[in-house]
């Protein structure tokens, strides 16, 4: 979709040199850009809290992590 964006001059020139840098139109770049920043202000914010049962601090990030991926993890440490 074509549409008209005024940009700062320094906003400009970032994108245009990210373009330059990737080979890519000043188009892309500025669409990439803000897709990406789209993405991250549609996240759910990380939540902190404290388990019912245990009483140590959690934090939620959206996705569920497993026992067993916990246990996969700690095996790659060693």
């Amino acid at each position: 979709m074509r549409t008209t964006v005024d940009l700062p001059p320094v906003t400009h020139q970032r994108a245009r040199a990210y373009a330059e840098k990737h080979g890519i139109s000043l188009s892309t770049a500025i669409a990439e850009s803000v897709a990406r920043g789209l993405d991250l202000v549609d996240e759910e914010p990380v939540k902190f809290g404290r388990s019912k049962h245990s009483g140590f601090p959690t934090f939620n990030t959206g996705t569920p992590v497993t026992h067993e991926e916990v246990l996969a993890f700690l095996d790659e440490d060693e």
